[in-house]
């Protein structure tokens, strides 16, 4: 289960890179977009589409920081061993799924299994950390039951 541990982390690190690539060509493309709009005889029109266009590389900066974040604290997991309690960096079985805590990624699919990468700020794993294999937590009235930790 390491060697599937690892390649979660491949798979994390390749969609991080690819998100943090898209927002930064996104973001520049905005900025060139709100540079080049050129004034109009429609008065407010410029300024509309400098607006929009200062708008949209602002979303896309958020969104590069953001995955920049994301990659800053994936590389801070270093150590892919096993553990016995639940953390960051952790890859956990649980009776209802595989999570891997690093960051709220979502649903990945590796080697066909679906693994949830989620944020150590999830409410679940909030509820996860810190616990050992047989262990439980519960979410919406329905306890789950920690099978394995990796």
């Amino acid at each position: 289960m390491i060697e599937f541990k690892r390649r979660i982390y491949l798979v994390c690190e390749r969609i991080l890179t690819e998100r943090i690539t898209a927002a930064k060509q996104a973001m520049e493309a905005a900025q060139e977009a709100a540079n080049s709009d050129e004034k109009s005889s429609a008065g407010d029109k410029f300024e509309t589409g400098r607006a929009m266009g200062q708008l949209d590389r602002d979303m896309f900066a958020r969104q590069y920081v953001k995955a920049l974040e994301d990659q800053s604290t994936l590389l801070n997991i270093k150590n892919h061993e096993p553990k016995s309690l639940i953390g960051i960096g952790s890859l956990v079985k649980t009776d209802i799924g595989l999570f891997y805590i690093a960051m709220g990624l979502g649903k990945v699919i590796v080697d066909e299994k679906i693994v949830m990468v989620i944020s150590p700020a999830a409410p679940v794993t909030k509820k996860m950390m810190g616990k050992k294999v047989g262990g439980s937590y519960k979410i919406h009235q329905a306890t789950s039951v920690i099978e394995a930790i990796w």
